[in-house]
């Protein structure tokens, strides 16, 4: 540390931690003044230095939007796949061709309504603002859509 560095430094109020010191000649009192290091680093017209830009937040990204639509275009595949299953068993098949051993399942306006109630859902979690609106109608609209689903596997079971 020089001089001027250790005098600064014996100094209370002019050093500030981590700052390397140097005497600059002040021209009105024609006295020594510590001046920091870097103001000569940067030339007279330098700007700033950049601030580092804030940390970025965790924020989870929402996804529900997402869910909500995949959800409703795995509806009808998953509705044709369970029928398909359903007519592969031999009781079904039997019932479908002869008419023989048919069960009676839930109520085919039950289908209906959970179906609509799933329309209802999607059109809601894709166009709600707030995302507690949307989580509760992509429940909503899980709910509906197994409603439906069990409507199906039950009408022939």
């Amino acid at each position: 540390m020089s001089g001027a560095n250790a005098r600064a430094a014996g100094r209370p109020g002019l050093r500030s931690p981590g700052t390397e010191y140097v005497a600059h000649r002040d021209v009105s009192t024609r006295t020594a003044v510590p001046c920091p290091l870097n103001v000569w680093d940067r030339g007279m017209n330098a700007t700033a230095p950049p601030a580092t830009p804030p940390a970025p937040e965790t924020v989870r990204k929402d996804r529900t939007r997402f869910w909500s639509g995949l959800s409703a275009a795995l509806f009808v595949p998953a509705v044709l796949a369970a029928v398909i299953l359903l007519l592969s068993s031999v009781r079904v098949s039997g019932c479908v061709t002869y008419g023989v051993e048919c069960a009676r399942g839930l109520p085919g306006w039950l289908f209906v309504r959970g179906a609509g109630v799933a329309v209802v859902a999607l059109v809601v979690a894709l166009a709600a603002p707030a995302l507690r609106v949307r989580q509760a109608a992509l429940a909503a609209q899980l709910l509906a859509e197994c409603t439906a689903l069990l409507v199906v596997l039950s009408h022939y079971a």
